[in-house]
């Protein structure tokens, strides 16, 4: 009785550490696959980046595959398939000059679906706020100062609008991006106080 007893709970105790070390297994395998499949995705908007420094008219709103031709990224089909992991690209317009990439990445782990997804925003950066010269930010005397765009094709600044209510402004200063249609201004007031503004090609938002 003793020896089959003692058997018994030897079988529970070889049977539990079997069950951990199955479950340890396990864990560790999906936690290994889920870094793959992040990789996967990461590399995904590091290809659509590079598609697009070759033209930003490359970036059609679609879903995709992505393949290499002579070394080169481009897209092929809807979907790619790297070992278990199926990838998805897909692009859609933020704005004349931005597009967000999202990159899914699928695969199934012991029956079980599952999804990583990074995401990203690739800007015109060949058609930045220069393309258009430049920028102009001055006071008229009220609490929204005015901005105008430089043509520098035809030579002519565009007709003035205006920024975002703050102060009467004395003093202007204001950088644009060399990569992008974003700009920062700051200006101060007649009291003193310091405004600083945000653009972003189309808007100006009062920070």
């Amino acid at each position: 009785m003793e020896i089959i007893i003692a058997a018994a709970v030897l079988a529970v105790f070889i049977s539990g550490l079997v069950s951990a070390y199955v479950s340890f297994g396990r864990q560790i395998r999906t936690s290994g696959h889920k870094q793959q499949a992040a990789v996967l995705a990461e590399e995904a908007i590091e290809a659509v980046r590079n598609i697009r420094d070759s033209a930003f008219s490359n970036l059609t709103d679609g879903t995709y595959g992505l393949a290499t031709t002579t070394n080169q990224w481009q897209f092929s089909g809807s979907s790619d398939i790297t070992g278990i992991f199926t990838r998805a690209t897909t692009i859609s317009t933020v704005s004349s000059n931005q597009k967000q990439i999202t990159s899914t990445v699928s695969w199934q782990d012991y029956g079980n679906s599952r999804t990583v997804s990074e995401s990203a925003y690739l800007t015109n950066w060949q058609s930045s706020v220069l393309a258009l010269g430049g920028l102009m930010l001055y006071g008229i005397g009220t609490t929204t100062p005015q901005y105008r765009a430089y043509d520098k094709t035809a030579n002519t600044f565009a007709a003035a609008g205006g920024t975002v209510v703050g102060a009467d402004g004395r003093t202007f200063l204001i950088r644009t991006s060399p990569t992008k249609r974003e700009a920062v201004a700051g200006y101060v007031s007649a009291t003193g106080v310091l405004q600083v503004m945000c653009f972003d090609g189309s808007s100006w938002l009062n920070e």
